[in-house]
């Protein structure tokens, strides 16, 4: 008998039982679309490439041979800048002869909080040579054997002109990575993670209080304070407010275990940090309240809500870094609070950038706070007329 209750009240709940049924569903394709490229090897990586002295030939080959973003710098300072601002992922550099032997030709240049990437980027790079430059590989080889041996004679070097199985040899010491910009900082991978839970917990945290708008709704405690001179805003303004400073609490807590145990430099810039702080809790208020507001039951709203802060965190880069998805799926979490607030945050604490050098995300989070807040107030309204 219980479970058949419980099963009747779940197929009269249309909405929760549709976003029961999908969730699971859509954030696996999410995460497989993401690690299934990843494990393939076909990270699409915003790269810049440059050379020292220009070398034109083989900065078209590996451009034709990498898989990503590419853009070619004629300065390679310009390159390190592009890399440091984040506006790319990783940089190459060609920094001598492929058959010079006595320093790695390449220099890969990365963010040190994109460790991952500096890894990719030299694995496409030994790819790329061992395709689009295999005799340059193995005379490179050659070379460092010679070093050691002595010269070939007329025979070998007459095999060596022969042959034709040459993919693969020749990749030892072709790059060394150079971090840009994180010298004597905070690991920027631990940055980011404050930002990414914060944004993440504060979202799931204030869609679990917003719920009780709906009970009270249903319990008539609403009509009591609908008949005050407040009106139903009180209520509505009134739990954005405790959301959004409990909401403020919760990201400190976050911050001040970064600042005390990894040294996250919060101090350096309280007061925008406080700022943003302050507008991603007044955005996860505002969402919240506009989710309680439209559903109609508490099921709808936590289910509705866990899909949306769940996808949004997958693919905003709560979960996985963004610069590991595919291109479409960047693109598509660059419109979400928590990529907003990991790029403010990121910005200011890694880079020291000051917010407003990054209006989109600044309002992008503001319209979010007051668009939510105003339409749960609209919402709110209505249900107290029917």
């Amino acid at each position: 008998m219980l479970v058949r209750v419980m099963a009747l009240t779940l197929l009269r709940d249309r909405g929760a039982l549709f976003l029961m049924l999908v969730l699971p569903g859509t954030i696996y394709l999410l995460f497989a679309a993401i690690f299934s490229s990843t494990s393939a090897g076909q990270v699409e990586l915003r790269l810049g490439l440059a050379s020292q002295p220009p070398a034109p030939k083989v900065e078209a080959a590996m451009a034709a041979a990498l898989t990503g973003d590419i853009r070619r710098f004629d300065d390679v300072e310009a390159l390190r800048m592009a890399v440091t601002e984040g506006s790319l992922d990783a940089g190459l550099v060609l920094r001598g002869a492929l058959t010079d032997t006595t320093a790695p030709p390449f220099a890969i240049l990365v963010d040190p909080g994109k460790g991952m990437a500096a890894a990719v980027l030299e694995g496409q790079v030994r790819r790329a040579l061992a395709s689009a430059a295999p005799e340059a590989m193995l005379a490179r080889q050659v070379n460092a054997l010679s070093a050691i041996i002595g010269p070939l004679s007329p025979a070998q070097q007459i095999r060596l002109d022969a042959s034709g199985d040459m993919t693969g040899r020749g990749s030892e010491g072709l790059t060394v990575t150079q971090p840009v910009g994180g010298e004597g900082r905070t690991d920027r991978a631990v940055i980011y993670y404050a930002g990414a839970i914060a944004g993440m917990f504060l979202l799931f945290s204030a869609t679990s209080s917003a719920v009780s708008l709906i009970d009270e709704r249903n319990s008539g405690i609403l009509d009591r304070f609908a008949a005050g001179p407040g009106g139903i805003d009180v209520v509505v303004l009134g739990k954005a407010l405790f959301l959004t400073a409990q909401g403020s609490v919760q990201a400190t807590i976050v911050f001040a275990a970064a600042s005390l145990i990894h040294g996250v430099p919060v101090l350096a810039h309280p007061l925008q940090w406080g700022a943003v702080t302050l507008l991603l809790a007044a955005a996860a208020a505002g969402f919240s309240l506009a989710v309680a507001a439209a559903c109609t039951t508490r099921a709808q709203a936590q289910t509705l809500a866990t899909f949306v802060v769940l996808v949004a965190s997958a693919i905003g880069g709560s979960m996985v870094p963004r610069f590991l998805m595919p291109g479409w799926l960047r693109d598509l979490g660059s419109v979400t609070p928590n990529a907003w607030a990991i790029d403010l945050y990121h910005g200011l604490l890694t880079h020291d950038e000051p917010i407003w050098s990054q209006p989109v995300p600044l309002a992008a989070l503001a319209a979010l706070a007051l668009g939510g807040t105003m339409t749960a107030l609209v919402l709110s309204r209505r249900r107290m007329l029917l």
